[in-house]
């Protein structure tokens, strides 16, 4: 009963994680060929590189799981037939594409290209003047939140929202500034 149970379960894994790994380099290489645009037309832009433990433990776990998967698959010394252990293995190579994709996706929101009015957030520049709020989550599962004018609201890692405030707050300090040194002058 548990063979089948772990053959459904590698299964769904693997559809899942396969059209995740599908959704995720479509919007990989679409994120990077509007980064290579907004570069060449921005040349005060800058590139901050955000959440890098999260992408190394992706991969890391995608290493694992890939080692287990090889390891179950070829083991011969066990208390298991040859339908358990490769059941099992299938779910691990599930797994290890499942966290392929999740890699993915880390390094895609990572990258962040940046000028001093505004970012880059995947395939889409944001200026820092249609920021509402930026909503930090406070614990691991609590969720991220950039808040725009327009009523939409963006989730987006930790690390990026926390970005994304200290720079938001920097460009309101600086616009502040300007508009004060602008008025000693008039």
């Amino acid at each position: 009963m548990s063979t089948i149970i772990f053959w459904v379960l590698g299964a769904v894994v693997l559809v899942l994680g396969g059209y995740s790994n599908y959704t995720n380099w479509k919007t990989y290489f679409a994120s990077k060929r509007e980064k290579e645009i907004f570069m060449k037309n921005h040349h005060d832009a800058k590139v901050a590189i955000v959440g890098k433990n999260r992408i190394w433990l992706c991969w890391a776990g995608a290493a694992l799981c890939l080692g287990l998967a090889s390891f179950m698959a070829m083991a011969t010394q066990t208390d298991m037939d040859a339908a358990q252990r490769y059941s099992m293995s299938l779910v691990y190579f599930s797994l290890c594409v499942y966290l392929v994709a999740m890699a993915i996706e880390a390094t895609t929101v990572s990258r962040i290209c940046y000028t001093p009015e505004g970012f880059m957030y995947a395939d889409t520049y944001r200026r820092y003047k249609q920021i509402n709020g930026v909503e930090v989550g406070r614990w691991i599962f609590k969720s991220s939140f950039i808040h725009f004018g327009n009523k939409e609201q963006v989730a987006v890692p930790k690390s990026l929202a926390v970005w994304v405030q200290e720079s938001w707050v920097d460009w309101k300090k600086a616009k502040d500034a300007k508009r004060k040194k602008s008025r000693r002058r008039g």
